[in-house]
């Protein structure tokens, strides 16, 4: 089952975040799973390019502004969304009293709270791959064949060897598609992929770009924001699939780099006609 679990993290003295903590963060996690079960890590290690997890600070102190500077008064939240059961029952006795501090990039951080659910934070929460599939198909026969899907932290796309920023639907649902049938049970036909070509158009686009050092002091451009993409036509199996995968962005990410910060995404839910606003989290004092 797909879960997402935020670490409410509060630094001992003054420390700036930035692309090197994220990847830090990253480092932490693969040391928690290794210290936990050697075999698991090893294998994901040796993984193909898309791993069963993802790693990024949640806004307010997300990367889309550049390096952050957090104080010990504040706290920050560190976001883990993990795809595999294995993983799940690995993550199931991380706790405060387990964990206690974490250190990244020789800088101590004091875990303040796990939130597991969304009650407990925003962007914290829990499903199963078979309730993703039953409320998808229960939806399809009203829903109206557009999704709006929310850009927390940058999303881009390798595509021949190069940085593609722009979040077109063949690219959206097509990184949604690889992922949910690398991890889910069930997977959806590859004429999705067709299907989404041909038949979904971008609407509601509210972007702006994001220029992030990455490893080596290399650029990388993403996106913020939010784009709405609509389903010409009204196929009940694509408007079912196309909403699975709306939602399974909201733990899977969306695009390159989820491991380190960049894609995390959801599906902003729709009020007459219209996309929600979007949830505002405040920071903690």
């Amino acid at each position: 089952m797909p879960s997402a679990l935020v670490f409410e993290l509060r630094p001992h003295i003054a420390t700036t975040l930035s692309t090197t903590t994220s990847r830090a963060a990253h480092a932490w996690l693969l040391d928690m799973i290794e210290r936990s079960s050697p075999a698991i890590a090893a294998s994901l290690h040796t993984a193909a390019e898309i791993r069963p997890f993802t790693t990024a600070f949640a806004p307010p102190q997300s990367l889309n502004h550049g390096p952050t500077t957090i104080e010990p008064y504040q706290v920050c939240a560190l976001r883990i969304t993990l795809l595999s059961t294995e993983l799940e029952a690995l993550a199931s006795a991380w706790s405060v009293d387990q964990i206690g501090e974490i250190m990244l990039e020789g800088m101590h951080w004091r875990v303040e709270r796990v939130a597991r659910s969304s009650d407990e934070h925003p962007w914290a929460g829990q499903s199963s791959y078979d309730q993703l599939i039953t409320e998808a198909m229960g939806r399809a026969a009203t829903a109206d064949g557009r999704w709006d899907l929310e850009f927390a932290t940058p999303v881009t796309f390798r595509q021949r060897g190069k940085n593609q920023p722009l979040p077109t639907a063949d690219l959206v649902f097509g990184s949604l598609l690889d992922r949910w049938n690398t991890s889910a049970p069930m997977p959806l036909p590859p004429s999705l992929r067709e299907a989404v070509e041909a038949q979904v158009a971008v609407s509601n686009v509210d972007l702006r770009s994001v220029v992030l050092p990455t490893k080596g002091g290399a650029l990388q451009i993403g996106v913020v924001g939010s784009c709405g993409y609509t389903l010409v036509g009204r196929d009940r199996t694509w408007v079912a699939s196309l909403d699975l995968l709306s939602r399974f962005a909201f733990y899977s990410g969306i695009g390159a780099g989820t491991t380190r910060g960049f894609g995390m995404s959801r599906l902003r839910e729709r009020l007459h006609g219209r996309p929600a606003k979007k949830v505002q989290t405040a920071e903690h004092a």
